[in-house]
């Protein structure tokens, strides 16, 4: 398709340049060689880009699989909300918990068209929700057994509600992180497209350009 492109526009110049001796056709050539490494550069550029339709079916599925997953520990979070905020430090962590559900809810709106780059953050999401899992269970362990906790020396006592505070500000950062980076992907991804697009119009142009300077010789 290059080369074909290409012997065109010689044709066209060196026709052209055979009847009215008043071109250069070398200045057009180097002109035209220019442009189309300039094609070829962007060609590589999509081709990185490029994922199959099998691995784009597969991640989509991923991510329908974290977003339920989601829904079920955030559903049983909230049996123990309220319960939370009957104990000291409890309101806190409880406050701090709603932060996540609301990165969460961020994370599955960013996601919705984003490029399937994001997807290198799968491994992260499922790390964050394993690890969210097991602080919603300490969370509805020290609930349902407060009564014994309250037992415990106050030092002591003070150190598991620390402990769980940590974890639920730990996954928050997380959670908030993620976020941050899928808007940073789709940001990327955005400029990369105006950038390519910019290219495109200034390869029509030239060639445009060119083959107007042919017909005027």
């Amino acid at each position: 398709m290059k080369s074909l492109f290409l012997n065109i526009l010689l044709f066209l110049s060196a026709s052209i340049c055979s009847a009215q001796d008043m071109c250069n056709p070398w200045a057009m050539s180097a002109a035209i060689k220019a442009s189309l490494e300039e094609h070829d550069r962007q060609v590589k550029m999509k081709e990185k880009q490029v994922i199959t339709t099998g691995e784009e079916t597969f991640i989509k599925k991923k991510w329908r699989t974290l977003k339920e997953k989601t829904e079920k520990i955030q559903n049983r979070l909230k049996i123990v909300d309220l319960a939370l905020q009957a104990i000291p430090s409890g309101y806190v962590i409880s406050q701090e918990a709603k932060k996540i559900k609301e990165n969460q809810r961020q994370i599955f709106v960013e996601i919705e068209g984003a490029p399937l780059s994001v997807a290198k953050l799968l491994p992260k999401e499922i790390n964050f929700l394993d690890d969210l899992q097991m602080t919603m269970r300490l969370l509805a362990g020290i609930v349902l057994s407060y009564d014994d906790i309250n037992q415990m020396e106050r030092a002591e006592r003070q150190i598991l509600l620390d402990y769980a505070l940590q974890e639920v500000r730990r996954l928050k950062g997380e959670s908030s992180w993620i976020v941050y980076q899928i808007r940073e992907i789709k940001n990327n991804a955005r400029l990369k497209q105006a950038m390519i697009e910019y290219q495109r119009n200034q390869d029509k142009k030239i060639v445009s350009d060119i083959i107007t300077n042919i017909k005027n010789f």
